[in-house]
Formats: structure tokens, C-alpha cells, sequence
């Protein structure tokens, strides 16, 4: 505040009244949404068990071999803006 950054010490709710002041807003005409949204109590319980229910039916669809090739381009895909170096061959540790 001293030094001009800053026009009142607060926190997230202060900082969003405050934009909504300045946007000339009433209380009423905005809300807040939270990015991601926030998984509901039953899909952070039972989510998991569906996770796995999915990898077990792919394992079993591909088989274990496939399955690993599946992993691998997944692995390539989800790095999408990551420089990435593959070798020609995985190493496997037991």
C-alpha cells in the first residue's frame, strides 16, 4: 500500500466486492464460479472406483501389451507445449 501497489490489504472476497464496485455491480447481478468446479462429495467417493473399473475393462479390452502402448501414447498426448526426447524403447523397472 505504501508504495502504490495495492488500495486496501484483504482477501479474495474483498478483491472480487472490490472489482465488482469498480464494474459498477450490485451485490445481486454476479456470482462467483469456482475453475475447475469443485467435484461433488459422490464423485469423490465413488470416482475413483469408476477410474478403476475403466483401466480394469481397458486392460482387459487391449490386452496387457496394448494396454501399455495405450498408456505410453496417452502419456505423449497429455504433454501437448512440453518439449519432449523419446527413446526408441521404455525401460522398465522392477
Amino acid at each position: 500500500m505504501d508504495i502504490g501497489l495495492a488500495d486496501k490489504i484483504g482477501g479474495i472476497e474483498v478483491a472480487i466486492r472490490s472489482a465488482a464496485l469498480l464494474a459498477k455491480l450490485k451485490e445481486k447481478e454476479y456470482n462467483i464460479r469456482e475453475y475447475p468446479e469443485p467435484k461433488s462429495p459422490f464423485d469423490l467417493l465413488f470416482g475413483s472406483f469408476s477410474n478403476m473399473n475403466k483401466t480394469r475393462m481397458m486392460e482387459q479390452e487391449l490386452g496387457k501389451e496394448n494396454y501399455e502402448l495405450y498408456l505410453q501414447m496417452k502419456r505423449i498426448k497429455d504433454n501437448v507445449g512440453i518439449v519432449q526426447a523419446r527413446l526408441p524403447f521404455e525401460w522398465k523397472w522392477n
